[in-house]
């Protein structure tokens, strides 16, 4: 996995396309491992973080599933992963339907 010497703060914890958000190197943590939030995220209550890491993860993730996913979409990858701490499928439902049914009489011509 790429090391990204950088990290995300917002102000919440469902992100939208207009949560104001600060980029600064990554935090350095206490004696006790919490993590010391640095002095703009504190004044500007952005007591959340994320890892560029797993902001990667889930774009590279929704962008396999659908090559055209529009930034909603990646958004709601984002916090539906944020919440569940699993990946969110794109693909709707009806290409769902006709996938496993692909699969399904593969298998059983195969």
């Amino acid at each position: 996995m790429k090391k990204y010497y950088w990290y995300i703060y917002e102000t919440d914890d469902i992100l939208s396309l207009s949560t104001p958000c600060y980029i600064a190197p990554r935090p350095e943590f206490d004696e006790n491992e919490e993590e010391i939030f640095p002095e703009y995220a504190i004044e500007n209550n952005m007591d959340y973080s994320i890892m560029p890491e797993l902001v990667a993860d889930v774009v590279i993730n929704a962008l396999d599933q659908k090559k055209d996913a529009t930034e909603k979409e990646l958004l709601k990858a984002l916090n539906y992963y944020l919440d569940a701490d699993t990946f969110y499928q794109v693909m709707n439902r009806a290409k769902s339907i006709i996938v496993c049914r692909i699969l399904r009489s593969h298998q059983r011509t195969g």
